[in-house]
């Protein structure tokens, strides 16, 4: 799960900076560099579970994100998405929600709202939210990522099996299996268009899949 939540971040943060160092002198790109080494420091302590430095890195390095680009900057909208993440780690779900919450604005007002980036966000706060039980509020979050990444990608593509595997396992969790049952086949079936039947993903969506036929079946 964490690397999928940094993917954003590092994904994004790499390419603001490569937009940055375009027309910067060399002092702002080395402080860029600088902000991206602290950037990669919060995604390896969170990685190797050292939560709390995790944690600590990240706030300073939202803090220096913002006093270098500006509280309305994309990477700011990064920074402000890994400490999410790092606070959710440590069970720190009400701190985490409006940094999410921040970073999904952010992100709309700087890519337009149907960014693929978005999706990414809204998917991340759609997981925040169904970790606190608030099925309704995330359900529709889901669906609007489902359908910003149909638009941007096409309906086959990989990214649209994990925006799918993630609202049919809210669905599970609501004991709706029927319809859970149905996007997860769906899920499988784009994985199985793009990857070898023995791709990590495969083997993954079977694994989601199984549970939810066999309480709804017996079997």
């Amino acid at each position: 799960m964490q690397v999928r939540r940094f993917a954003l971040a590092m994904s994004l943060t790499a390419a603001v900076l490569a937009d940055a160092l375009g027309g910067a002198s060399l002092g702002l790109a080395q402080s860029d560099l600088e902000l991206e080494a602290l950037n990669r420091q919060v995604i390896s302590l969170s990685n190797a579970g050292k939560t709390a430095q995790a944690v600590a890195i990240a706030e300073r390095y939202a803090e220096a994100i913002k006093a270098h680009h500006g509280p309305e900057h994309p990477q700011y909208a990064t920074a402000l998405n890994n400490l999410a993440h790092v606070l959710q780690d440590t069970g720190r779900l009400a701190d985490a929600e409006p940094l999410i919450r921040g970073a999904l604005a952010i992100f709309e007002k700087s890519f337009g709202l149907g960014h693929s980036t978005v999706a990414v966000c809204l998917s991340n706060l759609a997981g925040l939210l169904q970790d606190t039980n608030r099925l309704d509020e995330a359900e529709p979050l889901y669906r609007r990522a489902i359908s910003i990444e149909e638009e941007n990608s096409g309906p086959e593509h990989p990214t649209v099996a994990i925006r799918l595997n993630g609202l049919g396992a809210l669905l599970r969790q609501s004991n709706r299996l029927t319809e859970a049952e149905a996007l997860m086949r769906r899920a499988l079936a784009i994985d199985e268009k793009n990857f070898s039947p023995d791709h990590p993903n495969i083997a993954s969506r079977l694994n989601n899949l199984a549970p939810v036929i066999f309480v709804s079946t017996g079997r």
